[in-house]
């Protein structure tokens, strides 16, 4: 399965199905079903932004599979349909990765890589979502 590896708080910001959009300066022509992987670096100051507007962040997991998601699909800022560019997480000038169906999963422990790559044969991903 694709894995994307995504820096906290944005990852459980995905995982919560709160961000829909995830920017980056690549494109893929992969769609189907994706799992996001916390990464081991935490967004400080997108933390910082999103407490100062109230928004509640459960414990931020790092070096994890978090959630998995169907990545439907993957268009510039200026081609995406108006209630998505609408979305506050939707940014100009780069890749919108347009996704849906988030679920959260029990985090499992897994290394993270660059890029969009495959989730290695020895890490098994529960196939229910958390509660």
């Amino acid at each position: 399965m694709k894995v994307l590896s995504v820096r906290q708080p944005w990852a459980a910001l995905i995982a919560q199905g709160v961000k829909r959009i995830e920017n980056r300066t690549w494109s893929t022509t992969y769609r189907g079903p994706l799992l996001i992987h916390a990464g081991r670096t935490i967004d400080t100051r997108a933390a910082q932004i999103l407490a100062a507007h109230g928004v509640q962040l459960p414990e931020l997991v790092t070096g994890a599979i978090v959630a998995r998601v169907q990545l439907v699909d993957c268009v510039r800022y200026e081609d995406l349909e108006p209630e998505l560019a609408a979305d506050p997480f939707a940014e100009p000038g780069g890749w919108c990765w347009v996704l849906a169906e988030a679920q959260a999963l029990e985090p499992v422990a897994c290394a993270g890589r660059l890029g969009l790559w495959t989730l290695p044969d020895n890490v098994a991903v529960p196939r229910r979502p958390a509660r």
